[in-house]
């Protein structure tokens, strides 16, 4: 099987094309089955036959590669949501009579759905299994040792999930639907190893995870990775003053933090403060002002407070496009407001004294009183 990937710029659509090489048959009947019956975890396909040549179309506009998510940095709920989105995927091929050997699991070739963060599979419907496809577990292993976690009580599923496939000698769905049990990631009534699932409702009431219990984090990520500039691009769009004082900012901060300055949060967020702003009194809660319209943020001392389109986000900033869906997201820590850009596509930017610096994403950066940031170009005074 030779497969490429095909993109048009004009109609924004992208598939996956699949030509069959020698030695390899379609098998007819149940391609047009599953071509028409469209199931939630295979991704949309069509196919035209050449001679003894076939070649399917996987449909891949509405999805996002699967490795690309994965450099994001997940929570334990997302890496469960892929862990049950397989399950789903494993439970259906079982109840429909598919064989596995013939979805192609490569993670490369694995795709996500922005909105429910579930899996989205490329399923060869011929006669033979795919030459150098990997195993279920292969899959499995492959993703726990790509992700990368928030925080390290986070990166224990991955952790157990390690565990779990060395003592597997043979991977079995049924023994895999138990584990997911077991972790709570699957509910009791939505699988039993000692009953399949029969009919086509249950069967659909398992596929429909609500994405809401997910609460996704910074999924802008997915979508605008593609397009983030690099950090070069980020420092060259600057003034020269501006990276002159980059430059400095930077070569500073590798020996130490400016007295006054917030020392390094704990994990893998970097803190930087930019002109080593006045310590705030622990007290003293600080409010953002949006400029265009005079609305007040408060900004709460005890918890983060996310900003952006969504309408999942604490606080939505409608009215502007250029602002992304999870933008940025403010907390406090010993005693200091910390401002984080959550890989945004139009950047933040943090102006004091007249100087105005771009934030590097998923990097916290100190905020006092009279610092204004901008999300794309939209103005908020810290008050």
């Amino acid at each position: 099987m030779k497969y490429s990937y095909k993109r048009d710029k004009k109609a924004k659509s992208e598939r996956l094309e699949a030509r069959t090489t020698k030695g390899e048959e379609m098998d007819y009947p149940l391609a047009e089955h599953l071509r028409v019956l469209q199931v939630e975890p295979l991704l949309p396909f069509s196919y035209e036959s050449r001679g003894s040549h076939v070649t399917f179309f996987y449909d891949l506009a509405t999805t996002a590669p699967l490795p690309i998510y994965l450099r994001g940095k997940l929570s334990a709920a997302q890496f469960e949501q892929l862990l049950w989105s397989f399950f789903a995927l494993l439970r259906f091929c079982q109840d429909d009579g598919l064989d596995t050997a013939n979805v192609l699991l490569p993670p490369t070739y694995i795709r996500i759905e922005p909105d429910s963060l579930s899996l989205r599979f490329a399923y060869l419907p011929i006669k033979s299994g795919l030459a150098n496809n990997a195993t279920p577990a292969q899959f499995l292993q492959a993703i726990a040792q790509s992700a990368d976690f928030v925080s390290r009580a986070d990166s224990e599923s991955k952790d157990s999930l390690l565990d779990y496939l060395k003592r597997q000698t043979i991977f079995m769905t049924s023994d895999f639907g138990d584990y997911l049990l077991s972790k709570g990631i699957l509910k009791a009534g939505e699988y039993s190893s000692k009953n399949t699932v029969g009919s086509g409702h249950d069967r659909g009431k398992l596929l429909e995870k609500d994405p809401a219990s997910v609460q996704p984090r910074g999924y802008d990520f997915v979508r605008e990775q593609a397009h983030k500039p690099s950090k070069q691009e980020i420092f060259e769009s600057l003034s020269l003053a501006e990276q002159a004082y980059h430059t400095a900012t930077k070569r500073s901060e590798k020996h130490e933090f400016d007295a006054g300055s917030p020392p390094v949060s704990s994990g893998k967020t970097t803190c930087v403060n930019v002109t080593a702003p006045q310590k705030q009194k622990s007290d003293h809660r600080l409010s953002l002002r949006r400029n265009s319209n005079g609305v007040v943020i408060p900004l709460a001392p005890d918890r983060s407070v996310t900003l952006g389109r969504s309408q999942g986000c604490d606080v939505q900033i409608d009215g502007n496009s250029g602002i992304s869906r999870r933008h940025i997201t403010l907390n406090a820590e010993n005693g200091h407001y910390l401002v984080t850009d959550l890989g945004s596509s139009n950047g933040t930017f943090l102006e004091r004294d007249g100087i105005k610096t771009r934030l590097e994403p998923n990097t916290a950066y100190a905020i006092c009183q009279d610092d204004i940031l901008t999300l794309h170009n939209e103005h908020f005074v810290v008050i």
